[in-house]
């Protein structure tokens, strides 16, 4: 057994975990260019595969089956390492995997504190303990879901040494300034996207849904209203529909932006291929209006398509389902589910506030997680100019570490944006960007509805 509530074998929750797999490959094609490790979707499957074998020792398998036991809360990922150390890898890969079953549940500093408080230095209880394990179970496991891959005789791994052994080179790694980090990198998205599968296969999500060209088809519906009426797009939103890479689009409120976005994020999947999408909005109001006209089934993506997150959810979701029929119960779980929906990779594209981005940057729990969400990404930032300096900052930096790290493709929107901000934003960037502005004749119309409205203006003033 590896789950109780529901009952899910060992077998079963493995071969969950793969089907993830598979789906994050073709969600995100980019990952062997960004993470530098040719072998990564190779590495993620041994790690998947290895994570759980030491859940055969008895006395767990006792408690999964409700039994009295003496398994006196270890940590079943420090005896899966004996597994993992007889995968048929050399050198980088094997530790890279190794640190992965490792630390898939708690840190290091967790699991260093762990076995000084639990075993003797000289390892004697441990060992007592991995005997204790049904390896020849384990290994049949192992060898079913891939033939022949545990065939040598396993020893008993002791997990102080490579605990140890992480720590100090990560501390040494972070005194050198002149460090390569590249391993550190690699290991990160590699603990993300097994985070992805583990925790997506225990909640029993094994398939996730992209956006394909159809999903663009209000796109095409507009352009046909619009065109039956004698008119077109705008200029910029006809060149926003075919530029690769970071844009900065200057445009009037009321001249469309949102299917600027939606023209530019089309091309940008036709063209460069997969990626999770990002919309993000300073306001909870307008991200809760942004999420309603992106999800509608007629004008936008569709419901399934798109989440949303920010820190007044619930309220949100309590309204919106309040008004359905059912108990208290049912309403708690369907927010539940709807939450964790928005959450992990059932939507593709999410509607949220700048700070679900960037406490990933800050290190807080599961980072490694939501940064590998981030690779070959899109970003759309509505409203760049509304935030607060100390805020602003911390986006610039995100972006350099999108464009930089991620090869992450980025859309900034805005009204009006002063000049020493689009100087940032471009040098974040690099060179690779493209500047979009709407034509005069479209200022011009702006502002003869202002002067018509509330009195004359001069264009400067506007």
């Amino acid at each position: 057994m590896a789950k109780s509530e529901p009952q899910v074998t060992l077998k079963q929750h493995t071969q969950d975990g793969l089907k993830v797999l598979e789906g994050l490959k073709k969600s995100f094609p980019l990952v062997l260019k960004v993470s530098g490790q040719r072998n990564f979707w190779r590495l993620l499957r041994l790690a998947i595969i290895t994570h759980d074998l030491g859940k055969v020792h008895k006395e767990f398998q006792k408690i999964l089956r409700g039994e009295d036991n003496k398994w006196n809360r270890q940590r079943h990922e420090l005896f899966s390492l004996s597994f993992t150390n007889q995968l048929p890898l050399e050198g980088k890969e094997k530790l890279f995997v190794l640190r992965v079953v490792a630390a898939h549940h708690r840190s290091y500093g967790i699991l260093r504190e762990f076995i000084r408080y639990n075993y003797d230095e000289a390892n004697e209880e441990f060992t007592q303990e991995f005997a204790k394990l049904d390896i020849v179970g384990a290994k049949a496991i192992a060898n079913e879901l891939e033939k022949d891959l545990l065939t040598t005789d396993t020893t008993v791994l002791h997990p102080g040494k490579l605990i140890k052994a992480y720590k100090k080179a990560v501390i040494k790694t972070t005194k050198d300034e002149s460090a390569d980090r590249s391993d550190y990198f690699t290991q990160l998205l590699l603990m993300g996207a097994f985070h992805q599968c583990d925790h997506l296969s225990s909640g029993f999500v094994t398939e996730f849904p992209n956006l394909t060209t159809k999903h663009f088809s209000f796109l095409t519906k507009m352009k046909k209203d619009l065109e039956k009426d004698g008119y077109d797009f705008y200029t910029h939103q006809k060149k926003a529909a075919s530029l690769i890479g970071h844009s900065i689009l200057t445009a009037p409120t009321g001249s469309g932006k949102t299917e600027t976005s939606m023209l530019w994020l089309k091309n940008q999947i036709e063209k460069t291929g997969q990626g999770r999408v990002f919309y993000i909005l300073p306001f909870t109001a307008s991200i809760n209006a942004m999420f309603e006209r992106l999800s509608d089934k007629e004008e936008g993506l569709g419901k399934d398509s798109v989440g949303m997150l920010h820190g007044k959810l619930n309220a949100y979701l309590y309204e919106n389902f309040f008004g359905e029929e059912g108990n208290l119960s049912d309403l708690k779980n369907k927010i539940k589910s709807a939450k964790e929906q928005f959450k992990n990779l059932q939507t593709p594209l999410k509607v949220m506030t700048p700070f679900q981005l960037l406490k990933h940057i800050f290190g807080v729990k599961g980072f490694e997680k939501g940064i590998f969400e981030w690779v070959g990404g899109h970003f759309i930032f509505d409203e760049i100019h509304a935030y607060s300096p100390s805020v602003t900052a911390q986006i610039i930096v995100l972006l350099e570490f999108l464009h930089q790290k991620l090869d992450a493709k980025v859309f900034i929107m805005t009204a009006t944006l002063p000049t020493f901000l689009k100087n940032l934003i471009k040098e974040s960037l690099g060179q690779n960007f493209s500047e979009i502005r709407a034509d005069d004749s479209l200022y011009n119309s702006w502002i003869q509805q202002i002067n018509a409205t509330f009195g004359r203006v001069d264009k400067n003033s506007a």
